[in-house]
């Protein structure tokens, strides 16, 4: 009887896990232009800090990008990451934690907008089963921002018949460059062991 009653309620905690993830799942967010990869699971910090620790128990990744060449100025790309298990033994009954680290370095359009990026992740995933485990995790970084605006062009600099780099812009001063702290949060659902099949929600906005 203790048994049976023990599986109903796991099965019932489980179950209202699932749910809440689900309801976090598909509430509204909000992100600013942030980076993004096709190969996404070649940076995986970049897209949810509960991902590490969460694939391997060791994992080095190098991802660049480069996009829309053709409009003269092309996006450019690049992030490395590094995450691990703390403790990865197998023989571990209740979960684990991961710890990552990762790098990225993006650059955009005439004015060379562009963000240099550094974060550390700290995740923890707990087993519910055999095949299901629930990991939340976050991640603290540093980050600049800076744009070239003597690369951009300007209304104002219109003589009637060019465009003069030399005239003034008529906008109000900008700082070039932005330095600021980033915190982002997740969560994973991971089931499947042998696919490696994740499921995952992530709010990385909290900026200052």
């Amino acid at each position: 009887m203790a048994m049976e009653y023990l599986k109903k309620s796991m099965k019932a905690n489980v179950s209202k896990l699932l749910l809440a993830f689900l309801i976090l799942l598909y509430t509204n967010y909000g992100f600013s232009q942030d980076i993004h990869f096709s190969q996404f699971n070649m940076s995986p910090l970049t897209l949810n800090p509960a991902m590490a620790g969460a694939m391997d128990d060791i994992q080095l990744n190098l991802i660049s990008r480069e996009q829309w060449r053709s409009l003269g100025a092309p996006f450019r790309t690049t992030s490395a990451s590094y995450d691990m298990r703390l403790n990865p033994d197998k023989r571990a009954k209740t979960g684990y934690w991961g710890f990552g680290f990762n790098v990225f370095s993006d650059k955009a359009g005439d004015g060379n907008l562009g963000v240099n990026q550094a974060n550390l992740s700290l995740a923890y995933h707990l087993f519910l089963d055999d095949n299901n485990s629930l990991g939340a995790g976050l991640q603290a970084g540093f980050a600049q921002r800076s744009i070239n605006f003597t690369s951009l062009t300007w209304g104002k600099q219109f003589d009637g018949l060019n465009h003069n780099p030399n005239l003034p812009t008529g906008e109000a001063y900008l700082p070039a460059s932005k330095a600021y702290a980033d915190v982002g949060a997740g969560i994973t659902w991971a089931f499947n062991p042998r696919m490696k099949a994740y499921a995952g929600k992530t709010n990385q906005a909290f900026k200052s």
